[in-house]
């Protein structure tokens, strides 16, 4: 007796399985098998160590087989997987796993001959070289180009090339004679910019022609130099002020040169 076409619709029998879900199935059903070894790994067990070498043996056959671009496809698909698997060890595991790595690779080097080796030895060099680079180019640009095309004003003026010049400056543009010796080097821009608020801290690097006010302020007590012979009438004579407020309305808004404290 035929069983009628609707109950057939109904109890269907299963579909007949893919060759790619076979592949999947049987891969998935190896990696169990594989899995299920490498948790007897520790276990001194002979049959153990026993079937580990079986497979190894295996494994490597399986690979003399393939052709480069295959055994290449496999190598990047290998080193993923050992790459996700190390993110999640701990930091004892890792230490562990990387003296592995280590002894593998030694022993692998004592069987190769000397061109194997010169062929691994630029590999590494090359390796090396690229990783250095990687590393170059995510390096910032170098803060001091960065300040310098930021704060154009900031950069030492061309025509103060060594220290010393720098210092016959510096002492020109002192308020006193030339009896004062100063043998402080400029302080670095870094504590120029942590001390904003300090004026007597900094050192000002702007063009020469802004370095000073056009009319530098009255002094508190006259002082005999090259600047207090410039400025003829007294503060106090100009704005009506007592010499002290005078100078305080006058204090410059923005770092003077270095003034001894």
């Amino acid at each position: 007796m035929e069983t009628p076409p609707s109950i057939k619709q109904q109890y269907a029998s299963p579909p007949r399985e893919a060759p790619e879900q076979r592949r999947r199935r049987l891969a998935n059903r190896r990696a169990a098998k594989y899995r299920h070894f490498r948790s007897l790994a520790h276990a001194a067990d002979p049959t153990a160590a026993l079937q580990r070498q079986q497979n190894t043996r295996r494994q490597r056959e399986r690979r003399a087989q393939l052709d480069d671009e295959a055994r290449d496809r496999m190598r990047a698909q290998n080193r993923s997987r050992q790459q996700l698997r190390r993110q999640s060890l701990s930091a004892r595991a890792k230490q562990e796993d990387r003296e592995k790595q280590r002894t593998r690779q030694r022993e692998r080097r004592q069987t190769l001959n000397a061109e194997a080796r010169e062929e691994l030895r630029a590999r590494e060099r090359l390796r090396v070289r690229r990783r250095r680079r990687q590393l170059k180019a995510a390096l910032p640009a170098p803060l001091h180009v960065q300040e310098r095309e930021r704060l154009p004003h900031l950069r030492l003026a061309p025509e103060l090339p060594t220290l010393r010049q720098h210092q016959e400056q510096q002492r020109q543009r002192l308020p006193f004679g030339g009896g004062v010796q100063i043998t402080l080097p400029p302080p670095p821009m870094e504590r120029v910019r942590t001390f904003p608020s300090l004026p007597h801290l900094q050192q000002v690097t702007r063009p020469s022609a802004s370095l000073l006010l056009a009319t530098p302020p009255p002094s508190l007590f006259p002082m005999p130099g090259p600047l207090a012979a410039t400025s003829t009438i007294p503060g106090s004579a100009a704005s009506g002020l007592p010499t002290v407020a005078s100078a305080v309305a006058a204090a410059a808004t923005r770092p003077t040169p270095i003034m001894p404290s």
